[in-house]
């Protein structure tokens, strides 16, 4: 099936899902039954194999007692439980990502996985986290398995994101008809945008991309610089596209969904950008990653050296990010593109704080170094695109820039 087929398929579908929804309201009916009922069709249709179907729903119950374990064990164990159930959450991860024996699942079933699957298994795994996050903080929490497996299939932002948190989720699960989000006008506008996004300017930016100018024979530095930028707004386009779809089907079923970008494009400098890029899943790194290892640093008595620190904790979440978007080394180095960058701003940026204060104010207050700082970003972050490149691009990208 094309894309374009596809795509139309997923807007019936979750027109339908806010249709039925409105018609078990009427009947007063639970709605967590009925969208695990359009999160196992929605696999159905657009996974590549009925297997992931298996694969979610026993990955849905297993995350789903060990959430239940650690929301009864005493406050002593929970941190231990907490430890080995995350860790057996992202080591499933990393041997399906890795291609990693499997001898408990099956490697065949495993194998029949393709890109989209692929993907939606991640987002689950950040869904896991938060579920057991959530679970370790709240003694004797009302769990409930249809409510759990709702939040880590839930079917508009199973594959794009964005992800959200399991107590929205779950509030608006319960909570009665006038207290739901509700689908207006404004909601159906963004939705076209969405599809204008994916289905329009996304594919115009492709005419611009790398592949695009090596087919057509241009092989000189502005060329290449203008194709790395295509290549960012094609991803920019492509998946805040989908984020739009995602976020007003969402609230068709009476869900909130947060938002996963605010405009990346006007960020002043590269840590900034990431404040507005992919917020749900930098949020998750951030949360995860970044504060319990600045928790860690402060009990090795590092406190004294602060910007040490953030630089430190910054880069291990970013390469840490990379390993977890890809599983290539283009994808890692990506992560160390970034890292490196962000870490280096840190430690500039807290430099200049400490010894140059009223420099600092002023440039901060300056349009001349505000707009400086945005284009050195977008640029940042375009050039960072070619670490995602296929070898063969990568090539003509070099010999384009460098000639």
């Amino acid at each position: 099936m094309s894309a374009t087929f596809l795509s139309l398929l997923y807007y019936i579908f979750t027109a339908i899902g806010g249709g039925l929804t409105t018609l078990v309201d009427r009947l007063k009916l639970e709605r967590a039954w009925l969208i695990n009922g359009f999160n196992i069709a929605f696999i159905l249709v657009f996974a590549s194999s009925w297997k992931f179907v298996v694969i979610a729903l026993v990955y849905g119950l297993c995350v789903g007692m060990a959430g239940r374990i650690l929301a009864t064990t005493v406050l002593v164990r929970r941190g231990k439980v907490y430890t080995l159930a995350l860790a057996a959450v992202v080591a499933l991860l990393l041997m399906v990502k890795y291609a990693l024996p499997l001898p408990i699942l099956g490697q065949t079933l495993i194998a029949s996985l393709g890109i989209t699957e692929w993907i939606g298994l991640s987002y689950m795994t950040f869904k896991s986290v938060i579920f057991l996050s959530y679970c370790k903080n709240t003694p004797n929490a009302d769990l409930r398995w249809r409510e759990i497996i709702a939040f880590l299939l839930f079917f508009p932002s199973l594959v794009a994101g964005p992800v959200g948190r399991y107590v929205p989720f779950k509030d608006d699960l319960r909570s009665p008809v006038e207290q739901r989000p509700r689908f207006g006008i404004d909601d159906l506008i963004r939705m076209c945008v969405g599809v204008i996004k994916i289905q329009i300017l996304a594919n115009l930016a492709l005419y611009w991309g790398p592949e695009a100018m090596m087919t057509a024979g241009q092989n000189d530095t502005l060329s290449g610089i203008i194709a790395l930028n295509a290549h960012i707004a094609y991803f920019y386009l492509d998946f805040s596209g989908y984020c739009d779809i995602a976020i007003t089907s969402a609230k068709l079923v009476g869900i909130r969904v947060p938002e996963n970008f605010n405009y990346p494009f006007m960020a002043r400098n590269i840590r900034e950008f990431w404040t507005r890029w992919h917020i749900s899943v930098t949020n998750c790194f951030r949360d995860f990653i970044f504060f319990p290892l600045m928790s860690f640093f402060t009990k090795l008595g590092w406190r004294p050296y602060p910007i040490f620190c953030q630089s430190l904790a910054l880069f291990v979440t970013f390469f840490l990010m990379g390993i977890w978007h890809g599983d290539t080394l283009q994808w890692l180095f990506y992560g160390l593109y970034h890292g490196i960058g962000i870490s280096l701003h840190q430690v500039a940026d807290g430099l200049i704080g400490r010894h140059r204060p009223v420099l600092r104010k002023r440039l901060a207050d300056s349009l001349v170094w505000r707009i400086l700082g945005i284009a050195t970003t977008i640029e940042f972050v375009a050039f960072g695109m070619y670490f995602t490149l296929p070898a063969n691009l990568q090539l003509w990208v070099e010999g384009a820039i460098l000639r």
